[in-house]
């Protein structure tokens, strides 16, 4: 999933905000995820190379090209590569890593587990801010308490078997400051 506002936005609340809510949707739904968030330019790549205009219908996916294989997406940019690579470096885990140019200042409500010059993260279980306030508001959505949801998490990560007990399952709980029995 990418969300890519239609205007700078400025400040890093929206997007968090917004990353935290369907991070925390989709733990209520018994599934975790990743997030990245970061900046760049985001357009609609069809027709902009001139050799794909010549296939009659570029539909999403491979293009055989002379030699090699070109995957086309309907929509690509630097605001997808960037947030990608947020999302993919390390530390592993389900965690919503963020671009730290991003964060002059960190926003009210925002709960930093990790921040360093080349990555910061979200404790996206403990972080609560005015808008997602605004979101629940606006949807009717109501989400447990953290406790709750940190409770999910560490029982999500204990039935992942062996993925939960390595990289992947601890920087899990480290990184939202989930305390299991064995703290």
């Amino acid at each position: 999933m990418v969300i890519v506002s239609e205007f700078e936005e400025g400040l890093p609340e929206t997007p968090i905000s917004i990353a935290v809510v369907l991070m925390q949707v989709l733990l209520v739904n018994g599934v975790v995820s990743k997030g990245g968030i970061s900046e760049g330019d985001f357009g609609d790549v069809r027709g902009y190379f001139p050799v794909l205009r010549e296939i009659p219908k570029a539909e999403d996916g491979p293009i055989r090209l002379d030699r090699g294989c070109f995957t086309m997406f309907p929509v690509m940019g630097t605001a997808l590569i960037n947030s990608h690579r947020f999302a993919s470096q390390p530390p592993r885990g389900c965690r919503l890593a963020i671009d730290p140019m991003l964060l002059n200042t960190v926003p009210a409500g925002v709960v930093l587990s990790e921040q360093s010059s080349d990555i910061a993260v979200v404790d996206w279980i403990h972080t609560h801010t005015r808008t997602m306030d605004l979101i629940f508001e606006k949807t009717g959505l109501r989400l447990p308490a953290p406790a709750e949801l940190e409770s999910r998490l560490i029982s999500y990560v204990h039935s992942a078997g062996a993925l939960g007990q390595e990289e992947w399952g601890l920087n899990s709980l480290r990184l939202n400051c989930c305390k299991t029995l064995r703290d």
